[in-house]
């Protein structure tokens, strides 16, 4: 069992030291590297992602009793398990989730343990990668597990991380990820597209706005009807429905007004808006002209 960052094999006195010192402290290091946590290692000077999933498979090997090398004895053996990886990694969405592969490695018979618990993690990761739309790849991160709580209630990919290498780590498993306040002292890298939310007031419509105009979308003729009835009733009698004010109706008629029955905002709302879909539609005519050249 690793107790300091030296019972690594290949890990030196300068390398010891300049994991601390990266870290604050030899615990918050030896963390880094037996949670995985690749993104973080990699900040540290001299460090590449290569040597870092090397570091964490070293770690894993030192830990566990065995290594890579282990179940997979020969030089063809490995080479077919590499051809492997590279063929996931294909379907890998991120960067991250790239390189997180490399850490998933095979274990021989005699750790059965060790493997029925790597194969109920990884039905756990398919299991909550089911749950999603294919073009969804937002994901939701909370601080706390009461935070965690209170964002299971919206439609979104939620994770629980405490730790703030791990939070680096884990949104880079997301195109745009929605981070808990807690984390806004955290310097997260440019590659990452994220945003801070106060869980505790936060509204469906703030986290997965898509969702709203989908609703709005699809009920758009009955929901402007609704409205012309309610209009023309109020003509009559201008206490029906007292609770909605006129001026909540004129801003829904408003809002519905810039959207299309396609789940899209209409052309001319706004600029960046039909900037990217006049590229989203011309994107096949310009990769078969590509294809052409």
């Amino acid at each position: 069992m690793i107790k300091n960052l030296r019972d690594i094999p290949r890990i030196g006195e300068k390398s010891a030291n300049r994991l601390t010192e990266h870290f604050g402290s030899e615990k918050q290091a030896l963390d880094a590297v037996i949670n995985g946590e690749i993104a973080a290692l990699c900040e540290v000077e001299g460090m590449t992602e290569k040597s870092a999933i090397s570091l964490i498979q070293e770690a894993h090997a030192a830990n566990e009793g065995v290594g890579i090398r282990d179940f997979l004895k020969t030089t063809e053996a490995y080479g077919i398990y590499e051809r492997l990886m590279d063929r996931m990694s294909g379907f890998a969405h991120t960067g991250y989730a790239k390189t997180k592969l490399r850490l998933y490695i095979p274990y021989p018979s005699g750790k059965k343990e060790r493997i029925l618990k790597l194969q109920e993690e990884i039905g756990n990761i398919i299991g909550m990668a089911g749950k999603l739309d294919e073009s969804e790849l937002s994901g939701l991160l909370a601080a706390t597990p009461e935070n965690f709580e209170l964002a299971k209630r919206f439609p979104i990919s939620v994770q629980l991380v405490s730790n703030p290498g791990e939070a680096v780590d884990v949104a880079r498993g997301y195109s745009h990820v929605i981070m808990d306040t807690a984390f806004a002292t955290i310097d997260f890298p440019d590659d990452i597209d994220y945003e801070f939310l106060d869980l505790k007031r936060a509204e469906t419509w703030q986290v997965v706005p898509e969702k709203e105009l989908v609703f709005f979308s699809r009920n758009l003729d009955s929901i402007n009807s609704a409205i012309l009835v309610l209009k023309m009733i109020r003509q009559h009698d201008s206490g029906f429905c007292g609770n909605v004010t006129d001026k909540d109706i004129e801003r829904l008629s408003s809002g519905l007004e810039d959207l299309s029955s396609s789940s899209d905002m209409k052309s001319g709302v706004d600029a960046e808006i039909d900037r990217c879909q006049h590229v989203l539609a011309s994107l096949d005519d310009v990769i078969g002209r590509m294809e052409k050249q």
